[in-house]
Order: structure tokens, then C-alpha cells, then sequence
């Protein structure tokens, strides 16, 4: 009898929550669409684990097409990047368009003095004796992860994540929050949530300031700039430009802190899960959707650690690992970290 009545009560729930992941697309009645299929609901789970809203049958076939096109690709990915683990995440259920707008890095153009000038910047101190493997996050110098969203704003994100590491190291472990909406609304030439140049931000942070996030929150809109935070700013005294040498940046990281990269972004990489990434430049730039910025925080003799500004749950809790010294998605192009 105890036995029956288990039995009746998970039936119950299984059909309940049959009924609920139906009664939440069934407005839409879309034909031939079985919502039992466990295709059907990995895909609306997605949808719900994300928070997508979707308005019609239109795009819930739409959204269905680019989830399926994005497992198929999870398993050229897993063939093809041994190192590395892929998952489906939230931009399985965008368009390649919709995907360029989490990203937002302009590269200095190749024809620019500043990309074609030589950047050495190790000031006599190359001679330092540095640690085999080396990990900014272990002592406290790198700021939480935080979620850029469907803003073209990472320049603004890998700058202020910069300059919170700068604190940390140099003022005594002072936790800064600082305002990307404010790099993002208030510097002129850039393009808000359009893209923008990594140096340009720090430009800013240079000659105006920024302020708390407190003061002006992150909206990842575009928007005008907050006059009522002028009180208060964190200021750089200045940026070094690295080199185009990889060999030097484990001797810089070392002596400068966490910099700042810019690499040109593989739709591999808007997939990333885990485990250490082998992509060089010319691969890259094969699958490349577009130009992204971040904040490179430590090393091992194989692999460089990165933080990303897609959230915590994107890759290895909001952080990436690629491969040393093959040039990973051209991020010899552009290096940069501030100082204070």
C-alpha cells in the first residue's frame, strides 16, 4: 500500500512538472513540438536557467534552431580542443549577432603607431627572479567576477578590473567596486555599449576618474553621464603598454599585477566550460565573432589564467585557462596594465 501511494505521488510530480514546462510554451501552440522529448526539455530548461522571455512560437523555434546548431558544434569543439571541456550555456540560444553583443573590444588598428612601436617596459627589473606558477586571486589582489550582459562593455570591465587589482596591491587591500557605467556614459570617444578601446578607458580613469558602482550602477544600456559623482573618484597615475612578447609577460605579471588583453573571440570561447584552452591566433581568427577584452591574473609554466566578465557561471567560475606561448587568439596584439 506505502508502496501504491509512492508511486502515485511520483507520478504526480512527474506530471506536474511535465505540465508546467508545457503550460509555459503552450500559449504559443506550436505544432509538432512534443515538450516530453528530452530534447525539447534540456532546451526549456535552458530557457528557464537564463531567463529568456520568449514572446511567441516564432522565436521559440528560433531559439530551438540555434540550441541545436550549438550542440552540434559542442561536439566539433570537444574533437577538435582536447584540453578543454564545452557546455551549453546561455549563448547556445543566441544568434552569432546576438553573441557579438557580449563582447564590445576594439583592437588598435595594426596601422597605429601605438601597435607598431616597440613597449618594453620592464624598467631594469627584468632581471627578477619570479615563481614557477603564479595566481593574483591566491593573495586577495583580484575583484569579484561581474557580468558585463548584452553590452558591448567589456573594454570598460577589464579596465576597472585592472585598476581594482591596482588598489589591492598598492593601498593595502582596499575592495574597490568601481563604476563601469561611468567609463561606459561618460568617455566621449568611445562607443558605449557599442565597443570600445581598452586605452581609452584607462585614459579616462587617468585624467577624470571613477567613481563607486554605488554611485552610478551598471545598467548595460547606454546612457548619459552622472554629473552627481564627480565627489568621489579613483584615479591611475598612468598604463604601460607591453610588447608584442609572451615570453615577457609572466616577468611583467609578476612586477606590475594583473593586466590587462585583447584577443580576437572564437565562438569556441563563448562556449568554454573547463580545462586549459588551445587556440592559437590563426585559428582564432578563423572562427573569430569579434574583439574582447580581460584581465589576466596569473600563470603556470603551461597556461595562462584569465577573468572574464560573463558571470560566475560562465567557464571555471567566471575564469578562463589558456595555453602559454603560442600566441592564444592573438593577445600579443594588445597588453596593458595601469598604474597608480
Amino acid at each position: 500500500m506505502h508502496f501504491l501511494c509512492l508511486c502515485l505521488i511520483f507520478s504526480t510530480i512527474l506530471a506536474t512538472a511535465a505540465a508546467a514546462a508545457s503550460t509555459s510554451f503552450n500559449k504559443f501552440r506550436i505544432t509538432g513540438v512534443n515538450f516530453a522529448d528530452p530534447e525539447i526539455q534540456q532546451f526549456t530548461s535552458l530557457i528557464d536557467k537564463h531567463k529568456f522571455n520568449l514572446g511567441n512560437a516564432a522565436e521559440f523555434l528560433q531559439r530551438l534552431g540555434h540550441f541545436r546548431e550549438a550542440k552540434q558544434k559542442l561536439q566539433e569543439f570537444d574533437g577538435k580542443f582536447k584540453g578543454a571541456k564545452f557546455a551549453l550555456n546561455q549563448f547556445s540560444l543566441m544568434s552569432k549577432e546576438e553573441q557579438k553583443h557580449y563582447l564590445g573590444g576594439l583592437p588598435i588598428p595594426s596601422n597605429s603607431s601605438l601597435f607598431r612601436q616597440k613597449r618594453s617596459v620592464f624598467d631594469g627589473r627584468n632581471d627578477t627572479l619570479i615563481p614557477a606558477n603564479e595566481d593574483f586571486r591566491s593573495n586577495g589582489y583580484v575583484s569579484p567576477v561581474k557580468n558585463q550582459g548584452s553590452c558591448g562593455s567589456c573594454y570598460a570591465f577589464a579596465a576597472a578590473a585592472a585598476i581594482e587589482s591596482q588598489y589591492l596591491i598598492r593601498q593595502n587591500k582596499l575592495l574597490l567596486d568601481l563604476s563601469e557605467q561611468t567609463i561606459v556614459n561618460c568617455e566621449s570617444k568611445l562607443n558605449q555599449c557599442n565597443g570600445g578601446f581598452l586605452n581609452r578607458a584607462l585614459d579616462y580613469a587617468k585624467d577624470v576618474g571613477i567613481p563607486l558602482e554605488t554611485c552610478s550602477p551598471y545598467t548595460a544600456q547606454n546612457g548619459s553621464c552622472n554629473s552627481k559623482c564627480d565627489s568621489q573618484k579613483f584615479k591611475i597615475s598612468g598604463y604601460y603598454w607591453f610588447d608584442h612578447d609572451e615570453s615577457a609577460y609572466a616577468q611583467q605579471l609578476h612586477n606590475f599585477g594583473p593586466f590587462t588583453m585583447w584577443l580576437s573571440c572564437p565562438q569556441a570561447f563563448m562556449s568554454y566550460s573547463s580545462g586549459i584552452l588551445d587556440l592559437p591566433a590563426a585559428e582564432c581568427s578563423k572562427q573569430s565573432i569579434g574583439g574582447h577584452f580581460l584581465l589576466v591574473v596569473g600563470y603556470t609554466p603551461n597556461y595562462w589564467i584569465a577573468k572574464n566578465s560573463w558571470g560566475p557561471n560562465w567557464g571555471e567560475n567566471g575564469y578562463v585557462r589558456f595555453k602559454r606561448g603560442q600566441n592564444f587568439c592573438d593577445m600579443t596584439r594588445q597588453v596593458i596594465t595601469p598604474y597608480l
